[in-house]
């Protein structure tokens, strides 16, 4: 009756849905979380017909990346419901888990050749209840994370049926267009190009070797000609001129400006270590970690040292029980190689460590657990199987309960916050959400929670343009001028060209009557602004004249913009309000007609002057 039950695919693959649904049934009722206005901005109000779907290929994510792939199935989801429903996308986001599943269940099977099929069903029940995959299922932008792991799955399932079949073409180019579509949703998938050098060299055949060798320069030139060459060459990174989008900085990870070997060594053994911490001991779960919540030593230390001895022991360690079964060995190399882009080997990555950095490596770490302890503990004694069904409930348990913070993004930063008072950038993102609580809400709570959080993130790195930015906002939004005014400008020590701090002076100046410095603010602001940014100095600029009763300068002013630009809509705006000032009608509405010709929204029309 047990072999049956285990061989049993239905059911097994039935209890694999039962332990996703008892985590994230709950998820089908949650709202936006961390960074969904990023899928929300690049999709909504942009698809009116089926072929605009496609658009999603011609545009960067964020302005930085290309994820193309994700942002289709928003882009389909938007075409067929009118809206990115945030219960939908869960829904879809449990169902990809889902899939991945079932398809990790088969790769293992074909990579054990239909052995160790009582393992193989711990491995992926543990790695569905696990609580480092929650931020990935329960977050709706974490799709390209699915997707990428999904596509992946099934580029090394074709990869393996390739090697078992004397390498048979039709299975490598399998192999490789979903390789290639992986790399689409999110380039966490490269680790196969790594896992696949390292599958073929441990068979010790020169054969296999060759062909390790020849498809691991086939995707790694493949990639870097249609990802990197053509997408850079065509889609340039978009960086506005007060964004620090594409750069990962002192901020985010202490050594993201510091370069060499001997560097790479130290945080990948210091970031390998967190992660391993991580998966054994999933506890205090962020959503962001960041510089100063785990410190990095960046030149040799005794740490070091001693963390080097510890790796060296378990590669031993592993190759020693490899002797008796070679799939502890893999594991370790599937591990390894899905881990390595996340460690900032290659280059910094930001917050040093995330929960979805791991998410394609943790199934690997879980086969070279199970196959390490079955090792010692055969898998048919009873005591063992108990040992594995209490790790699935307590790790579901856990699961269950972290997935609630994902309910929206004040349960998320309400969650988490206690925990980061040590992260600036876990604090920089909390300050941001509170401002933004406060102003849709009005309730001067999330002020004080907002103040609190930037003065911690102060605390951690003082000298900082951000921080200092938001601090001084936040006081400005409680009439706080004063101390406003005093981190505006510790702001304004470190970057004068930053065009939100350019504004915001301004704006703090205004609000005191202070029209000569506003004014003198507003104007270094547009020097350094963008056009897109530019029209709202111009409304604010032509503003203070008016308040000042230099009507003459307010116009001669608003002449000259277009005299200079012809094309100015916030010039012909600034004219519209000036005559309805001047209480004449008409022109009022001459000029806010030129202005909604030339760019502006129709909503920003008074009412008076649209009849």
């Amino acid at each position: 009756m047990q072999q049956s039950f285990y061989t049993n695919k239905y059911i097994i693959l039935f209890i694999y849905i039962v332990l996703v649904m008892l985590i994230y049934t709950q998820t089908f009722h949650f709202d936006f979380a961390l960074d969904d206005d990023l899928i929300k901005e690049g999709i909504e109000g942009k698809i009116f017909q089926f072929t605009d779907i496609f658009n999603v290929f011609t545009q960067r994510y964020n302005r930085v990346d290309y994820r193309p792939i994700s942002m289709l199935t928003f882009a389909l989801e938007y075409f067929i419901v009118g809206t990115i429903n945030p219960q939908i996308a869960h829904i879809i986001n449990v169902v990809i888990f889902v899939l991945i599943l079932f398809s990790t269940h088969y790769l293992f099977q074909l990579l054990f050749n239909g052995k160790y099929k009582l393992e193989t069903f711990f491995i992926v029940c543990i790695f569905a209840v696990h609580p480092l995959v929650v931020e990935v299922v329960a977050n709706i932008k974490s799709r390209d994370g699915l997707l990428s792991m999904l596509l992946g799955i099934w580029s090394l399932y074709f990869f393996l049926k390739a090697s078992y079949n004397n390498y048979k073409f039709k299975y490598l180019v399998y192999s490789w267009l979903f390789f290639i579509l992986g790399t689409f949703a999110k380039i966490d998938i490269l680790g196969i190009i790594l896992f696949i050098v390292g599958f073929n060299f441990i068979k010790f055949n020169k054969r296999d070797w060759v062909w390790g060798i020849g498809i691991f320069a086939f995707y790694v030139i493949t990639y870097s000609v249609l990802r990197v060459s053509l997408v850079d060459y065509f889609l340039p990174i978009d960086i506005l001129d007060d964004s620090k989008l594409a750069i990962t900085t002192f901020t985010e990870n202490p050594v993201a400006d510091l370069t060499g070997f001997l560097i790479s060594i130290y945080t990948y053994l210091q970031v390998i270590f967190i992660y391993i911490g991580k998966i054994l001991m999933p506890i205090k779960l962020c959503y962001y970690y960041g510089y100063n919540y785990y410190q990095l030593d960046t030149a040799f230390s005794l740490k070091l040292f001693f963390l080097f001895l510890i790796f060296v022991s378990i590669i031993i360690g592993v190759l020693f029980l490899a002797k008796k079964n070679r799939f502890i060995l893999i594991s370790g190399i599937g591990f390894l190689s899905f881990i390595f882009f996340a460690t900032g080997f290659i280059t910094a990555v930001a917050g040093i460590v995330a929960d979805r950095y791991v998410f394609m490596a943790l199934p690997w770490f879980i086969m070279l657990f199970v196959f390490v302890l079955t090792h010692f503990l055969p898998i048919q004694n009873i005591y063992t199987k108990g040992i594995f069904v209490c790790i699935v409930v307590l790790l579901t348990t856990a699961s269950f309960i972290r997935a609630k913070a994902w309910e929206n993004l004040s349960t998320l930063i309400e969650t988490d916050v206690p925990k980061l008072h040590n992260s600036y950038e876990g604090m920089r993102i909390a300050t941001n959400i509170y401002i933004d609580n406060f102003k849709a809400t009005n309730d001067t709570s999330y002020l004080n929670k907002g103040i609190q959080c930037a003065l911690n993130a102060n605390h951690v790195y003082e000298e900082n343009v951000l921080i200092n930015t938001q601090l001084g906002q936040l006081l400005f939004l409680k009439n706080d001028f004063t101390n406003a005014e005093k981190y505006f400008k510790k702001a304004y020590s470190v970057d004068s060209t930053n065009v939100s701090l350019l504004e915001f002076l301004g704006d703090l100046y205004y609000s005191k009557k202070d029209y000569i410095n506003s004014e003198n603010y507003y104007y270094r602001a547009y020097q350094f602004a963008t056009d897109r940014h530019k029209q709202a100095l111009i409304n604010n600029i032509s503003t203070i004249y008016y308040e000042q009763g230099l009507k003459e300068k307010s116009l001669n002013y608003n002449f000259d913009l277009i005299r200079k630009d012809s094309l100015n809509f916030a010039a012909y705006e600034n004219l519209g309000y000036y005559y309805l000032m001047e209480s004449d009608t008409n022109k009022a509405k001459v000029y806010f007609n030129l202005a909604v010709k030339f760019g502006m929204p129709t909503e920003g029309i008074p009412s008076i002057v649209s009849q």
